[in-house]
């Protein structure tokens, strides 16, 4: 499976780190964390371009992940 970036905002929960296998959400499946960092992304947001920091989380699927839901 391919690797999933999802970037989240900059004080993301400091306790999702690399090797954390964790479900964000109940309608998603769980996820194992490779890599955590901080970025800083540009982007245009109206009138003005803005400079902000964020969390990058790079992702992968856990294909049998131990579900107490059936």
């Amino acid at each position: 499976m391919e690797e999933i970036v999802w970037i989240r905002p900059a004080d993301y929960d400091p306790a999702v780190i690399a090797g954390l296998v964790f479900q964000p959400e109940p309608h998603l499946p769980a996820f194992e964390v490779l890599d955590r960092r901080r970025v800083v992304m540009m982007f245009n947001a109206g009138p003005a371009w803005e400079i902000r920091p964020f969390t990058q989380l790079t992702l992968r699927i856990v294909e049998n992940a131990d579900r107490s839901d059936g």
